[in-house]
């Protein structure tokens, strides 16, 4: 996965391809609060929300940072990823840790871990 943003007032692009899902299948995608895998969601924390938002969808004016709607896996299970979000930010003062810290492995992952674990 890969993730741009040219300027603080610019969308963030995230990239990539999520292969190994279960053919024909959606999986919701999102930023957690924690990169920590060790118990699962439990450990994860929320969805990134450092604004205090109620929960929408990506498209709503008002919802968590992290969320990041749905991803569907085509009938080879690979799901590919292009998304543009104005919420989500590599500049600025609503930086997600867990975007900036982690190294690609484990932000890989970390989206790997709740996309296996959603709309199942």
């Amino acid at each position: 996965m890969e993730f741009h943003q040219r300027t603080e007032d610019k969308p963030t692009t995230i990239t990539g391809e999520i292969s190994g899902l279960e053919p024909s299948s959606k999986h919701g995608l999102s930023i957690q609060v924690f990169g920590d895998l060790s118990d699962g969601f439990a450990s994860m924390g929320g969805h990134f929300n450092p604004m205090g938002k109620n929960h929408g969808g990506p498209g709503d004016e008002e919802r968590h940072v992290g969320s990041l709607g749905n991803i569907e896996a085509d009938a080879e299970g690979v799901a590919k990823v292009l998304i543009e979000d104005k919420l989500v930010k590599l500049i600025g003062p609503y930086v997600s840790a867990t975007l900036t810290k982690l190294p690609d492995f484990l932000l890989l992952s970390l989206i790997y871990a709740f996309l296996t674990l959603s709309l199942k």
